[in-house]
């Protein structure tokens, strides 16, 4: 039996840098902990000379929900499926094709189609994510139940997709900067999870402790310059008690510019030091 079928979502990411980011290890392990996937493996993309690039992963998407005569039938090894994806850089840029099969079975159960990213009608800023397909069950008595499977999985996760990847951009902001277009934004993350994928996890596990050395360094200066201002008062009182003065206008303990200069070149060493 064969089941056609087209998803249609939209995404909070404009399609150039979605496509840069969709086949990343950083993207992929953003799916798993943001709860989308159970586990995802993936290998490295590969190029062939006619400009054509592949990609194979295995996924247990979260959402699944199996009929309990399939489960009694298949376990749970259906869960798990592998994904084998193809596009050439040159033609066609934004279009790839796949072959889903899952782990088990895989002469008899397979989904063939293609993933498009369109330009959003209205905003720039996002775009249009479609998946065409179909799949094709060969397996007696319990094809029908399959077909319905997959039909309602692949809806529900296409349901729950966006909000993951609004989640992932936000996840960029976090990490890189709220200034920053959603193209600098993966720029900046894709360079520094290929060149230092420590820091990620790092900057991670240290939530806003780097935004808030500034503040530390601030509040160290602040108090820095309230102990001289005493000290510089109790040392007027004392000579006063010694010998008379003129009486002249009171003036201000002079702060010196350096302390707040160092204080900031502090803060910019120590955030130096994590990006490093």
């Amino acid at each position: 039996m064969v089941l056609e079928f087209e998803v249609v979502c939209e995404l909070d990411f404009d399609r150039e840098s979605y496509w840069k980011v969709k086949a990343t290890k950083a993207f992929f392990d953003f799916l798993v902990e943001d709860k989308a996937l159970y586990k995802m493996d993936a290998e490295a993309e590969w190029d062939d000379p006619d400009g054509s690039v592949h990609l194979k992963c295995a996924y247990i998407p979260r959402t699944v929900e199996i009929p309990d005569i399939v489960r009694a039938l298949l376990g749970e090894t259906i869960l798990e499926v592998l994904d084998e994806q193809s596009w050439n850089r040159d033609v066609d840029k934004y279009r790839l094709d796949y072959k889903v099969t899952p782990t088990f079975l895989t002469e008899s159960i397979k989904t063939t189609g293609t993933l498009s990213l369109l330009e959003h009608p209205e905003n720039p800023e996002k775009c249009v994510h479609v998946v065409k397909g179909k799949t094709e069950v060969n397996l007696p008595f319990v094809s029908g139940f399959i077909e319905d499977t997959l039909r309602v999985n692949m809806n529900k996760f296409y349901e729950a997709y966006p909000a993951h990847v609004t989640r992932f951009r936000q996840h960029l902001v976090d990490l890189v900067g709220e200034q920053a277009t959603t193209e600098e934004l993966v720029e900046a993350y894709l360079n520094i999870s290929n060149i230092h994928p420590e820091l990620i996890k790092k900057k991670e596990e240290e939530g806003e402790q780097g935004s808030s050395v500034n503040a530390l360094q601030a509040e160290e200066a602040d108090q820095s310059s309230k102990e001289t201002d005493a000290t510089g008062s109790e040392n007027n009182a004392a000579a006063d008690g010694v010998r008379e003065v003129p009486e002249q206008e009171e003036e201000d303990t002079p702060v010196n510019p350096g302390d707040a200069l160092a204080a900031e070149v502090e803060a910019v060493n120590v955030l130096d030091e994590k990006c490093n």
